[in-house]
C-alpha cells in the first residue's frame, strides 16, 4: 500500500465524521508516518541507504565515534553536523530542511548569505570538504574547523 501524502491525510481528516471514521483514517495513515527522530529519518533517505557507513563518515568529515553516537541517538547533533551529514548523504534540500527540523535546528533561510551558499552546495551535491572550501572562499563561516 502506498503511503499517503500530507494533503491527502488532511482531506481525509476533514471529511471524517465521528470516532469510527477518525479511527479508520488513523489506521490508514500508519504507513504514512514520518520518522520522529533525526537518526531514524536520516537512515531512511535513499542517498544514505545507497552509501556505505565508512563513506558517509568520510564525506561528512565527522569523527567516526561521534557519527555513531549521533546515529544511536546518544548525541544530539548541532546544525553544522546535521548539514555535514546531509551533504554526505546527498540529501535533497527538502530532506535537509526536514532533517534540521527533526534535530531541532534552525531551517535554511534564503535571506541569510551563508545559508544561500549552503543551499547552493546541497543542490550541487558537494561533500562537506568542498562545501567548507566554498564557504571560506565566500568569506562565510565553515561547517567544520579547517
Amino acid at each position: 500500500m502506498k503511503a499517503k501524502d500530507t494533503q491527502e491525510l488532511l482531506r481525509e481528516l476533514g471529511r471524517a465524521k465521528g470516532k469510527d471514521q477518525l479511527e479508520k483514517v488513523l489506521e490508514g495513515a500508519e504507513g504514512s508516518r514520518l520518522p520522529g527522530s533525526f537518526p531514524e529519518y536520516y537512515r531512511q533517505r535513499e542517498g544514505v541507504k545507497a552509501c556505505r557507513t565508512a563513506d558517509l563518515i568520510r564525506r561528512s568529515g565527522l569523527d567516526p565515534s561521534y557519527f555513531y553516537q549521533i546515529m544511536r541517538g546518544s548525541k544530539k547533533p548541532g546544525r553544522s553536523k546535521v548539514l555535514c551529514l546531509a551533504l554526505a548523504g546527498r540529501l535533497t534540500l527538502q530532506e535537509t530542511r526536514r532533517a534540521l527540523r527533526l534535530a531541532d535546528c534552525a531551517d535554511l533561510s534564503p535571506r541569510i548569505r551563508r545559508d544561500m551558499v549552503l543551499v547552493y552546495c546541497l543542490e550541487k551535491q558537494y561533500d562537506a570538504d568542498r562545501t567548507d572550501m566554498i564557504l571560506a572562499m565566500m568569506g562565510e563561516e565553515c561547517l567544520r574547523a579547517l
